[in-house]
């Protein structure tokens, strides 16, 4: 059963869980949370807008627990979008999560998030790859 959060007076988080179905958009993008206790496909809504994200739990907390979650139950989440970039080095498509850092409530840089260090197809720092910024997929962590 979704759980619904709300985020003080400008919008609300709905998580679903692994055994619902998701938000339409995110469809066909279960490999980003399958596999990952912390990742769990959500919709955030504020004002007349509906945004749909994977919602990714730090690593230094515990993930979500059933039943009810609070406001502060979200600290540390980074909402983020399923993306598939080029390695600059090796040309391979990386699939991965990138967190949008535009939203007022959630800080992703904040908190230690497990970012890809380097191209898990070639081994390329991340940097010379071009993949800052990108979280791996569940049980793609290589570096």
């Amino acid at each position: 059963m979704a759980r619904i959060v709300a985020i003080g007076t400008w919008g609300s988080l709905k998580i679903c869980d692994l055994d619902e179905e998701p938000p339409e958009d995110l469809r066909g993008a279960a490999g980003s949370w399958i596999g990952d206790a912390r990742r769990r496909p959500s919709q955030l809504q504020f004002g007349a807008g509906l945004a749909s994200y994977v919602a990714v739990w730090p690593p230094d907390g515990p993930p979500p627990m059933d039943g009810p979650l609070t406001e502060h139950d979200l600290d540390g989440v980074a909402l983020t979008m399923p993306v598939s970039h080029v390695c600059f080095i090796c040309k391979a498509s990386i699939p991965g999560l990138y967190p949008d850092s535009g939203l007022p409530f959630f800080r992703p840089w904040a908190r230690g998030h497990a970012r890809l260090k380097e191209c898990p197809s070639c081994g390329a720092a991340a940097d010379a790859a071009r993949l800052q910024g990108v979280l791996p997929m569940p049980n793609r962590r290589r570096g």
